[in-house]
């Protein structure tokens, strides 16, 4: 099992620190073999269990949800790492159109998306 495996299936608090760590410290080249094991971890995709973001709540487990929420802020390590493989144009990934809300969705199979979405189709 690879590092990156055993870190996910590490307790929240060390799986957000080691993968901001990650983010801070690896080269775009191991970041990129490494966003997808990430986000279908997160959101249980390819027969994973997922993080649970769903039954997170405020009220319920505090530490947990401010814990994901810097995680998963706009200016927080997900978004950096994503920031940081955008700004490589030869970097792809495949992605279903299924996880993509309907709207954005229906633009795109009618042609009418924003130029961020049409040009990102392959």
């Amino acid at each position: 099992m690879d590092k990156m495996q055993q870190v996910l299936q590490q307790p929240l608090q060390y799986r957000c620190d080691q993968i901001t760590h990650w983010v801070d410290e690896c080269t775009n080249k191991d970041l990129e073999y490494a966003l997808p094991d990430i986000i279908e971890d997160i959101f249980g995709i390819s027969n994973r269990v997922g993080w649970g973001l769903l039954n997170i709540e405020y009220t319920l487990n505090p530490q947990e949800y401010d814990l994901l929420f810097k995680f998963l802020h706009p200016n927080g390590p997900m978004f950096r790492l994503c920031y940081k493989l955008l700004s490589d144009p030869y970097i792809k990934y495949k992605f279903q159109l299924s996880f993509l809300p309907q709207k954005i969705k229906q633009s795109i199979v009618e042609g009418t998306a924003l130029p961020f979405y049409m040009e990102k189709l392959e």
